[in-house]
């Protein structure tokens, strides 16, 4: 059995396909019967209030009646509550009269909440029939509330009669506006449970659909599937146990391999460093040959040179011309054996295996700074201290490149050398407070390989080089160096 084959492909991509129809189709019917509930429970709401505030409407006009009887002159018996029913008679009026206008002009306000209010053409129709009742109750009734009790007792006595001839009238009117109310309130409740049981008839459809157009293909494939997957497991089992097998093996020769490329790098590397102690040693080698060459062959001869020169009497010259020729000749080869010197001392300075590492360096300085407006600082922990002659020849090459680095790209005021060293490491540390640079982008590719000679002399050793810089606030080497 084939479970990649395309039937199964376009069979699974339409079961997937009707079986998210479907899903959407109940979400969507069911999405819509929540807000039809939705909306019937909030209208069923607001009509109750309409009903309950329309119906309150015959309660005030019977208490309007009521008030307006007891400030009446003709009641004896009540002459001292008169000023009592004719306050609660002033805040009656405005809320039966608020009332009656909201429900009439469908803009209803309750407690500071705006109430839905949707009139039909017959209470409209009653809402016309009832205007003129109430107009007539409520303009009398505010007339008596303006009278005072020394009023004309007939004029009072007009404005009751006018209030109870009509107050029968809006009872009625009133009780078919709130009967009204409440039978379109109900055939609108058993209109939308009618739209409320059509959806749920065609939801209880769909899902009878899925059941057999969906649920029923897809059990039918999935347990072919099942059947298919069981088989499958038999044969990859019986893989598995084969590839166990050859991935122990290749396991094994991973790591033999992993091995050999190590026990190689290892050697590569050992075989580097070597080449690099070698390269460095003949490095050294060659300097102080020529260094041997420049002070006792070039040096020797220049120095003959100049006691020849002096042997000449200025007077034997003749002109001027000559004598002041003469004067320069010996200023040049002057200068010349000075430079052979420096050159000589550069190369192999014989006071590094006199007098040790801090002499060396404090010569260094002094030649390095002597023409310029750099000062040093040389901080030493102890002056006598000789270590052993590679790491003192290491330690001053890197000092030696560091220094002509300063020089030619730091522009500094002030450089520091300290040595500091316990009974395992010697930890040199170099300062300048110059422009400094950013490391990801070095200026010029000297600069590049002054610090690429550095850390090679470091790591010959088994050191560490690091180097830190600040743009325009100078850079900082420090290189550690094991004793042993």
């Amino acid at each position: 059995m084939s479970f990649n084959s395309d039937r199964q492909i376009e069979i699974s991509k339409k079961l997937r396909i009707y079986y998210i129809l479907a899903l959407l189709s109940v979400a969507i019917f069911s999405i819509i019967g929540q807000i039809v509930v939705q909306y019937a429970i909030s209208k069923q709401k607001s009509e109750a209030t309409v009903i309950n505030l329309a119906g309150r409407q015959r309660m005030l006009s019977q208490r309007i009646c009521k008030n307006v009887l007891m400030i009446s002159p003709q009641n004896k018996f009540m002459q001292d509550s008169i000023s009592a029913y004719r306050k609660d008679l002033l805040e009656i009026i405005p809320i039966w009269e608020n009332v009656h206008l909201g429900l009439k002009s469908e803009n209803l306000q309750s407690n500071g909440a705006s109430i839905n209010v949707i009139n039909s053409e017959k209470i409209n129709e009653m809402f016309k029939e009832i205007d003129p009742i109430f107009l007539n109750i409520l303009k009398a009734s505010k007339d008596i509330v303006l009278l005072n009790e020394n009023s004309n007792i007939e004029t009072l006595n007009f404005k009751t009669n006018i209030i109870l001839q009509n107050e029968r009238k809006f009872l009625s009117n009133m009780d078919r506006i709130v009967f009204q109310y409440d039978k379109e309130a109900k055939e609108q409740m058993a209109h939308l449970k009618n739209i409320e049981f059509i959806l749920f008839i065609i939801t209880i459809l769909i899902l009878f659909l899925e059941g057999i157009f969906i649920f029923k293909p897809l059990h039918h494939q999935v347990t072919q599937i099942i059947s298919g997957l069981f088989e499958s497991e038999k044969n990859l089992f019986h893989l598995n146990t084969k590839l166990n097998s050859t991935n122990d093996s290749l396991i094994k020769t991973q790591k033999e391999l992993v091995q050999t490329t190590e026990d190689k790098f290892k050697l590569q590397l050992h075989e580097g460093k070597v080449r690099s102690a070698s390269l460095i040693e003949g490095q050294e080698d060659e300097r102080k040959r020529i260094a041997f060459e420049l002070h006792d062959g070039l040096g020797q001869m220049l120095t003959g040179l100049k006691l020849t020169s002096e042997r000449i009497p200025e007077n034997e010259l003749g002109s001027e011309k000559n004598i002041n020729t003469m004067k320069e000749l010996k200023q040049f080869i002057n200068e010349t054996i000075e430079e052979t010197r420096t050159i000589s001392f550069n190369l192999a300075p014989s006071v590094l295996n006199d007098f040790g590492i801090f002499s060396a360096l404090k010569i260094l300085l002094e030649n390095s700074t002597k023409n310029t407006n750099i000062k040093y600082n040389l901080i030493f922990q102890e002056i006598e201290k000789r270590f052993i002659s590679n790491i003192e020849i290491s330690l001053y090459r890197i000092a030696q490149e560091s220094i002509n680095n300063i020089q030619k790209h730091a522009n500094a005021s002030i450089i520091e050398i300290e040595i500091k060293f316990d009974s395992n490491f010697v930890h040199l540390i170099i300062t300048d407070d110059g422009n400094g640079f950013d490391l990801k982008k070095k200026k010029s590719q000297s600069l590049k390989n002054g610090i690429r000679n550095m850390k090679s002399r470091a790591e010959v050793n088994q050191g560490d080089f690091k180097i830190s810089s600040i743009v325009g606030k100078g850079t900082k080497i420090v290189v550690k160096l094991p004793l042993k």
